[in-house]
């Protein structure tokens, strides 16, 4: 009859080894053979869980411990408005010699004069007489001008909130004759509201570097890239 023999190379039956190769002291107890049936039968529950309920037990796992508190420190260059006075402005008109056309705007054709905008600065005069080769004659400094028309001997320009009339019947002697204070609104520049006790805004000056917490999760950057702030702007 077929007999079991045990060895220290194994279990025999009928002469055939049966695939257990250590000694007979450590094979496998009936407590470890049970443990491994358990153990197989968790691991067959396990794949029979929907793959949706195994995504969303691991996303309560994972934000569980989650706050709608957060600290986020972000850098902006922070920008500080330059205010300038109407007097200041004022003074800063005046006929020039010929400057670069850097930045042209709106371009006026009168007689033989050529008037072309340089954008926020004034306007250049060129005699025009040979429209292949125009030669300038000068550069009247209006600061804040972006438009301009004439009547008769008369121009017009605007200079950020005023409206300036010039007299240019004599093209290197011109002089300002009239001024309406006021008519153009220039109280907000890059969605900034300026203080017009200190003057009118005519630029942004880089300051430096600064540093804002933003808590509890709220945006507080702008549609246009930036951050208001209580005196000036943070891009």
């Amino acid at each position: 009859m077929p007999g079991i023999l045990a060895s220290d190379s194994g279990i025999f039956f009928s002469g055939v080894i049966l695939g257990w190769k250590q000694p007979v002291s450590n094979f496998p107890s009936a407590i470890s053979v049970k443990a491994l049936t358990t153990n197989l039968e968790i691991m067959k529950s396990i794949s029979r869980i929907p793959l949706t309920s195994l995504l969303f037990l691991t996303f309560l796992v994972l934000f569980s411990t989650c706050s709608d508190k957060c600290k986020v420190t972000n850098s902006y260059v922070y920008y500080e408005p330059v205010y300038t006075t109407a007097a200041e402005l004022k003074a800063k008109i005046k006929f020039n010699g010929p400057q670069p056309l850097n930045t042209p705007g709106r371009i006026y054709l009168k007689e033989q004069f050529l008037l072309i905008n340089e954008a926020g600065k004034g306007i250049h005069f060129f005699d025009n007489k040979n429209p292949g080769q125009p030669i300038a004659l000068g550069f009247l400094t209006i600061p804040g001008n972006f438009d301009l028309a004439i009547i008769g001997n008369t121009l017009y320009a605007d200079s950020y909130s005023d409206l300036v009339a010039f007299d240019i019947s004599i093209i290197q002697s011109i002089k300002e004759v009239n001024r309406i204070s006021n008519l153009f609104d220039h109280s907000t520049s890059m969605g900034f509201l300026g203080n017009s006790e200190r003057g009118i805004l005519t630029d942004w000056k880089m300051v430096e570097t600064v540093s804002i917490e933003e808590n509890d999760c709220k945006r507080q950057v702008e549609q246009w890239g930036g951050i208001m702030m209580e005196d000036g702007i943070a891009r």
